[in-house]
């Protein structure tokens, strides 16, 4: 329903963000950073007529987020031009340092949820740090604005009308459908009798054995975070697009085993959970629309020690497929049936371990006289326990492992990504193993054993 000229109904998605956000002290964990490095013959005008050009054709970025008469309203502002692009300077060797501070920074979404800076780095090298607010993106749409980036920045260079097609939905459209859409009582249904037939004692993080502290109870989360880069090489990449090809699985299905399988030998528990985002894009309408469209939904997996690593697989598979065609549930929903059910993996410990999984290989920026490079900058903060998320990048991996420092040392969370490692080696070589049989192999590349 709307709420006044110009003002349209959150989410149910944006509703939870918003509310986290709000209700937590210290800054906001759902800041996201868009940032690449620009060697060569930069035109700033370019860059800030791009940046215009992608505000103006999308209402999420010039919309602001507030709670008007008891109710969360996303309201949008007239396109005006005069983006503001903050500049900054600074030498090569404190660049990292720079980029970490201006990511942490954080934005008032009752004033924007988007803030562009310019770093001025040598004569021929500048980084462009875009700060967006989770209520307006997901990574889909940080690919939409990649390329529209791209394709304005060229068309203002070589002056031509840039060829972009018309956004047909905006994020107010489309929250006013889903609110007014009817609710499928099969969805619900699947939900409680998935959630009702989880374990007490199922395994949602890691044993305290490795960490600094106890994970927090129901409703605590630490928020502030770390993350460690690895990467799966080509060779090994290709080893797991072969097992999913015999397995008839995708690589999530095999990633996601393999985190199942930590999962069950960190806590010794025969049930876990491992959260994933699901997307609701499912129209052409969506393609183009910069808002969050992805929910987060737990995959509730047996791991039954005896079994072969090719069971699980398909065992997950098939819980991925289900979550899928029950996506439409909010995580407020899921939390809310948690409680009812009084189970151990109540209100925010239901998902505290997730995976991310991006296999679209990624093309680079090709902007006239530049190589443009992306950059992953830390944000400081972590909204998991533990967040694993692969990148696809020349035929394997980037690798990131983002975990709360309050509950891991740097160092035990170097062990997990080392041995999410071995045992991915140990899956490829042998599917057909059985679950005692990876944990109970060679030592991982940290040198000891998995169990």
């Amino acid at each position: 329903m709307r709420t006044g000229p110009g003002a349209y109904p959150m989410t149910a998605e944006q509703e939870a963000i918003w509310l986290d956000d709000h209700l937590r002290d210290g800054g906001s964990r759902y800041v996201e950073s868009w940032v690449h490095r620009f060697d060569g013959d930069l035109d700033r005008g370019a860059v800030r007529w791009a940046l215009e050009r992608i505000v103006a054709r999308h209402e999420a970025l010039r919309s602001r987020f507030v709670l008007e008469d008891d109710q969360l309203v996303q309201r949008v502002l007239p396109w005006e031009p005069g983006l503001e692009l903050e500049t900054a300077s600074c030498a090569a060797a404190s660049l990292d340092e720079v980029l970490e501070e201006l990511v942490r920074r954080p934005l008032d979404v009752a004033g924007s949820p988007m803030r562009a800076t310019l770093v001025e780095v040598a004569p021929r090298t500048a980084v462009l740090v875009v700060q967006l607010h989770h209520l307006v993106i997901d990574d889909w749409a940080l690919q939409i604005i990649e390329r529209e980036f791209e394709e304005h920045y060229r068309a203002h260079v070589e002056r031509r009308p840039a060829a972009v097609a018309p956004v047909e939905l905006q994020p107010g459209a489309h929250a006013l459908a889903r609110r007014a859409a009817p609710k499928d009582p099969a969805v619900r249904a699947y939900w409680r009798e998935n959630l009702r037939g989880l374990s007490p004692d199922a395994a949602v993080t890691f044993a305290a054995g490795d960490t600094a502290a106890p994970a927090g109870g129901p409703g605590e989360h630490p928020d502030r975070g770390a993350r460690i880069a690895f990467s799966v090489d080509a060779e090994t990449g290709g080893r797991v697009r072969a097992v999913c090809r015999r397995l008839r699985a995708t690589p999530f299905a095999v990633f996601a085993s393999l985190v199942s399988v930590l999962l069950h030998a960190a806590r010794e528990a025969r049930d876990v959970v491992v959260g994933t985002p699901v997307s609701h894009r499912d129209s052409a309408g969506h393609d183009l629309m910069v808002a969050p469209m992805s929910a987060l939904l737990p995959l509730c997996v047996t791991v039954d020690a005896d079994a072969s690593f090719a069971e699980l697989v398909g065992r997950v598979r098939t819980r991925g497929l289900e979550a899928i065609t029950y996506k439409d549930i909010s995580y407020g929903e899921l939390v809310g049936m948690t409680r009812r059910r009084g189970g151990a993996a109540d209100g925010r410990g239901m998902v505290r371990t997730v995976l991310v999984v991006d296999d679209a290989q990624p093309s680079r920026m090709r902007l006239p006289g530049l190589d443009a490079r992306r950059l992953y900058v830390h944000s400081g903060v972590s909204k998991f326990d533990l967040c694993l998320t692969l990148v696809a990048r020349e035929r394997g991996y980037l690798g990131f492992l983002e975990y709360a420092v309050d509950l891991f040392p740097a160092g035990a969370a170097e062990r997990i990504a080392e041995d999410f490692v071995a045992l991915l080696d140990r899956a490829c070589d042998n599917p057909d193993g059985t679950v005692a049989w990876l944990l109970d192999q060679s030592p991982s590349p940290g040198g000891r054993r998995i169990r």
